[in-house]
């Protein structure tokens, strides 16, 4: 009888469907890698990346030793075009600070200089009043302007964040969005450079940039990484002379030229 029971549980299991193994509880299937995705530039009506810099509605507060006395009336930028090109400039007027409210902001005087061409050896003011602020971005001349460009970051307002009764003038250059020609800043009363890196020049350094945008530009690949702490190793020359990343306050010079004049000049790349 046993013998008889042991045959028939043989051929039950000739006709048993095949089961696969079961899979080994280390094993983990892999994936196709996800397409890749490029970030759509910054719309022109929200700026300032720069996290505490000259555009946010609470920017990094001046150190102990900046003269933060009553300015003029008006805040002059003079912007000087030494790259030995032609460049293109966008003027951009902010319509929505940091926190998310909204302003209607004054008109430089003589008006916002018209976005074009900006000769090689050419010199133009920005004369803004209390109240302003905007950014202007620079490339070749002949090639698009798409948000990944140098800026220069201006502003001339009453700060939230003080209890001060006037405006500071504050000032950076930012590569959070991206990079395309070097910038420095300096206040003509005092002279020391406010902010800005020339040397070393960042496309001459023998690394390979980390994504050329649509304008040449190198874009910046943690632009929107708004609670990094340092730069990508591209952009770290110029780490704390200027913003590299969101967070790089140590590059601001907020209320360090009261007397109203800054001059800044664009450089050869």
């Amino acid at each position: 009888m046993k013998f008889i029971t042991i045959i028939l549980t043989a051929l039950s299991m000739l006709f048993l469907p095949a089961q696969s193994p079961a899979p080994s509880p280390r094993y983990t299937p892999k994936l196709p890698p996800p397409p890749c995705s490029i970030s759509p530039p910054l719309s022109p009506l929200f700026l300032g990346t720069a996290s505490g810099g000259a555009l946010d509605a609470t920017p990094a507060a001046p150190p102990a030793n900046a003269l933060t006395t009553p300015g003029p009336n008006l805040w002059i930028t003079v912007m000087t075009n030494i790259a030995s090109v032609d460049l293109i400039t966008l003027h951009m007027v902010n319509v929505e600070i940091k926190d998310g409210t909204t302003s209607t902001f004054p008109t430089p005087n003589g008006g916002l200089p018209t976005a074009g061409n900006f000769a090689g050896g050419s010199t133009y003011s920005l004369l803004v009043p209390t109240g302003w602020a905007g950014r202007v971005a620079f490339n070749k001349a002949g090639s698009p302007i798409v948000g990944d460009e140098s800026l220069i970051e201006d502003s001339y307002m009453m700060q939230k964040n003080t209890s001060l009764n006037y405006p500071l003038g504050d000032v950076d250059v930012s590569y959070v969005d991206g990079y395309t020609y070097p910038i420095t800043c300096k206040c003509r009363a005092s002279g020391p450079k406010l902010t800005g890196c020339v040397d070393p020049k960042l496309w001459q350094q023998g690394k390979d940039c980390p994504g050329v945008g649509a304008g040449g530009a190198c874009r910046n690949p943690i632009r929107d990484e708004k609670m990094i702490t340092y730069a990508h190793e591209w952009f770290a020359p110029c780490a704390g002379r200027l913003y590299t990343f969101p967070m790089d306050d140590k590059a601001n010079s907020n209320g360090q030229c009261q007397s109203g004049t800054v001059d800044c000049e664009i450089h050869p790349k």
